[in-house]
């Protein structure tokens, strides 16, 4: 959130673009593992992995268009379109939108089963 409210103040804008594009890069990795993760003990396991692979893969769109909206900033020397009249901003907001109902529904589904196995509780905000 630091990184884009920077973009927005026109400040810190390689910086914060080299931030969200290295945000993107951790989430890939995370895919990677997670795709190799056996989780088939728990219950929805298929759910919770297809949820939480949702969550993170729309995350990772939004570092990307982010960082591509810190681009186009720098590009126009601060004196481009507003946030919502640029492309990739649109772009990140709306997989945004789609990370938060996926990390809402992930979140919703693992804290049950968390609670009985004694696992951490992670709420949609830290997914």
């Amino acid at each position: 959130e630091a990184a884009t409210a920077n973009i927005a103040k026109c400040v810190e804008l390689r910086q914060d673009q080299r931030t969200l594009e290295s945000a993107a890069h951790s989430r890939q990795a995370l895919l990677a593992a997670l795709a190799q993760l056996n989780a088939a003990q728990l219950p929805h396991a298929k759910a919770l992995v297809e949820m939480l692979t949702a969550a993170w893969r729309a995350s990772m769109r939004s570092d990307r268009r982010y960082a591509a909206w810190a681009a186009d900033q720098g590009r126009a020397g601060c004196a481009g379109p507003s946030p919502a009249g640029d492309a990739n901003w649109q772009a990140a907001q709306r997989s945004d939108a789609q990370a938060t109902l996926a990390k809402t529904r992930f979140a919703a589904v693992w804290s049950p089963i968390a609670a009985v196995y004694h696992l951490p509780q992670y709420p949609a905000s830290r997914i």
